[in-house]
């Protein structure tokens, strides 16, 4: 399948590299603002296509040039905008990148039929509403890598927590809700170990794991490398798009649109994935004692901000 990736910052040039060694992706179309920083990119990759899998050619384009190459692509993954500076609020964030998907996302993908669209570009949950809002494309074929890493960090700790009993893959267990500090973690009592546990220690082990979902982002953004999260955004990214192109239908925490909600409001809540974007949205995880109550406190909340400010 082909596949375009709009940015060449760390995470997009990292998701093209990863692309090419996937057994589903037969061509990348790379666009950048400037093509020469990734002209030299797109060579490298080029000496190295005799071993990869299945990917025979990749495109370097400039923005220019993206409506007429978007129409070769079957699905676009969006890293392209500025990144949060120290100190910076995600609503200033948002107006610096929104600018930029004005002035070419949107040209380039209003008449695009068919195209899934893959969010990874900040403020996340604003980005993807900016988006489905107004691109013209299906609701369910935009969507965000949401909280993916941060389940994939909840699924981590709780694995540690319970050692050597269970791989963090084998975790049942979500983070829902924003993709900031005020995520929400969802564990059945199932997951947690020993089932005699008193359920007051249970909920300080689920928040503690909560916690070390932000606590480890920010202890890898202050490295002295000063680089964020890699690994885990580019594994998401690339296990979401091969329940997309492979149509796996797996449940995958992606950011998308509370069809409830009077503003758009988007935010990650476990959906399954397949070849046609977004095939359901599930709601199972607002049963689970507690839940529904901070869902219901943070989407007020984020309403009401979403009204005063954008």
């Amino acid at each position: 399948m082909k596949i375009a990736v709009w940015g060449a910052g760390s995470i997009g040039k990292a998701i093209v590299y990863r692309l090419v060694n996937t057994v589903f992706t037969s061509e990348i179309h790379w666009y950048n603002q400037t093509v020469e920083n990734i002209t030299h990119r797109t060579i490298d990759i080029e000496h190295g296509l005799t071993f990869a899998p299945t990917c025979s050619r990749i495109i370097a384009s400039s923005q220019d040039r993206v409506r007429e190459k978007l129409m070769e692509a079957d699905i676009l993954v969006l890293t392209i905008g500025k990144a949060m500076s120290k100190g910076e609020k995600r609503l200033e964030q948002y107006s610096a990148n929104v600018s930029a998907l004005e002035e070419t996302i949107i040209p380039a993908i209003e008449k695009k039929e068919g195209l899934i669209v893959l969010v990874i570009t900040n403020p996340l949950d604003l980005i993807t509403r900016y988006l489905v809002m107004n691109s013209g494309l299906p609701q369910e074929h935009i969507f965000g890598l949401g909280t993916v890493v941060d389940t994939a960090r909840l699924r981590y700790s709780i694995a540690q927590y319970r050692i050597g009993e269970h791989h963090p893959s084998e975790i049942e267990a979500y983070a829902i809700g924003p993709h900031d500090d005020e995520v929400i973690a969802v564990v059945p009592r199932s997951c947690m170990a020993g089932e005699g546990l008193p359920e007051e220690t249970q909920e300080q082990v689920i928040e503690s794991c909560r916690r070390e979902i932000c606590k480890g982002a920010d202890r890898v953004k202050h490295a002295p490398s000063g680089s964020g999260s890699l690994h885990p955004v580019v594994e998401g990214a690339i296990d979401v798009l091969s329940s997309v192109v492979l149509d796996r239908r797996r449940i995958h925490t992606v950011s998308v649109p509370d069809p409830k909600s009077k503003c758009c409001l988007c935010y990650s809540m476990p959906c399954r994935v397949g070849r046609d974007g977004v095939l359901e949205r599930m709601i199972y995880p607002l049963d689970i004692p507690g839940v529904r109550e901070k869902m219901d406190a943070f989407i007020k909340k984020r309403e009401a901000d979403i009204i005063s400010n954008i």
